[in-house]
């Protein structure tokens, strides 16, 4: 039986294993009380039913972690030849303006010049390129240029974004236009982009890669699957499962500029919960 985290209650006799996938997924926390999680169930039908238990995902959990260091489980891992032949190789690269100052690709395109070499390679090789950025739209996220004071709504605070081809200012909260376009600390009408959307990257790589196909794969319109061949997909990541499937050869894979902390999350601790 596949199901998602109520499908840890199913009544089923004569159990021999209980599985859960990817338990740092978010989804897999009951979100009523009295919370529970479909790990933490799993582990307990499991004891009672005295049958298998695995938990999987392509990183540990802490809640994980802590099984195996009682005792209660164990590792199963692979080897670390296999892990070193299957592993990509892997380029950190600074995120900082310091780093934009040096680069001027990442101020351009917001994509350092190792990755847009990576990009152009494989498009030349006729497979696409996924970009995955943190957030959808055009410009979610302004600050005043002068201060850095994050533009807000004047009527209910919310955040000020620019929409794509639009001169004024959209709230994402209340949906009103803020025309004055003046900071409410300094005075200055000058703004700066703080966060990108996936709109604005298509738009910045089309200029980047003239003549290449961008696809654009938000909670806006998913593009379930991209054809073999050359093109530059930005995709966002989440629920929504906007990042699509690329049939044929593989792609290239990069990210844009982002916040780590909504793309790279890691497994949550829960440390507040008692």
């Amino acid at each position: 039986m596949i199901g998602t985290r109520s499908a840890v209650f199913a009544p089923l006799s004569d159990l021999g294993l209980v599985m859960v996938w990817a338990d740092a997924d978010d989804s897999l926390a009951e979100p009523r009380a009295p919370y529970p999680h479909a790990r933490e169930v799993a582990m307990l039908r499991a004891h009672q039913a005295r049958c298998a238990a695995l938990i999987g995902g392509y990183a540990r959990t802490a809640e994980a972690h802590a099984l195996v260091r009682s005792g209660w489980a164990h590792d199963i891992v692979a080897g670390r030849p296999v892990v070193r032949a299957r592993t990509p190789r892997v380029s950190a690269l600074d995120d900082t303006g310091y780093a934009d100052e040096r680069d001027p690709a990442a101020r351009t395109a917001r994509i350092p010049s190792i990755a847009l070499r990576a990009a152009r390679s494989a498009l030349q090789a006729g497979t696409p390129v996924l970009v995955q950025v943190p957030r959808r739209g055009y410009v979610p996220s302004l600050a005043c240029a002068r201060c850095r004071t994050i533009a807000r709504c004047r009527h209910c605070t919310g955040p000020l974004s620019l929409q794509e081809g639009g001169a004024a200012l959209v709230c994402r909260w209340c949906g009103r236009i803020d025309p004055t376009r003046r900071c409410a600390r300094c005075g200055s009408d000058a703004v700066r982009a703080v966060v990108v959307g996936a709109r604005r990257t298509a738009e910045e790589l089309g200029r980047a890669f003239p003549g290449t196909a961008v696809i654009t794969s938000s909670g806006d319109g998913v593009v379930p699957e991209v054809a073999p061949g050359p093109a530059l997909v930005v995709a966002t990541p989440g629920p929504n499962r906007a990042r699509p499937v690329v049939t044929g050869r593989r792609c290239c894979w990069t990210r844009g500029r982002c916040w780590a902390g909504r793309i790279c999350a890691p497994p949550r601790t829960r440390c507040g919960a008692g």
